[in-house]
């Protein structure tokens, strides 16, 4: 790993700028995550593969966290809540999933918030 640890590789847990927050999804963001997702389900059908497991259970939910934990923990993913202010608006993640020194980005936002650049700023 070119004698860098994994404490270094791991991806910020916060981001902000643009007026948006990027706070890291934990498992103690259970019920903010499925409110988010349960708000937008329809809405993302038709764009993310992952969307055909819902309905999910809360359990379900926070072991996908704990996951998501892990994976940081060891330098590889970051899986953001985007936050206006008090609200949460949508998703993003780095995945390291697409070949070394890379990252893919993924990300969705609410259809209640649409059309205001959320995704670009967010990027």
């Amino acid at each position: 790993m070119d004698g860098v640890g994994e404490t270094e590789r791991r991806l910020p847990e916060r981001l902000e700028g643009h007026g948006l927050v990027l706070q890291r999804w934990t498992p103690a963001d259970v019920e903010a995550m499925d409110a988010a997702i349960t708000a937008n389900v329809e809405h993302l059908r038709a764009r993310m593969h992952w969307i055909g497991f819902e309905p999910q259970t809360i359990e379900q939910r926070r072991e996908l966290l704990e996951l998501w934990d892990a994976v940081w923990a060891e330098g590889k993913d970051a899986v953001y809540a985007i936050h206006l202010g008090p609200d949460v608006v949508g998703s993003a993640g780095l995945h390291d999933r697409i070949g070394p020194d890379a990252l893919e980005l993924g990300y969705w936002v609410d259809h209640r918030h649409l059309g205001r650049g959320l995704a670009a700023r967010a990027s």
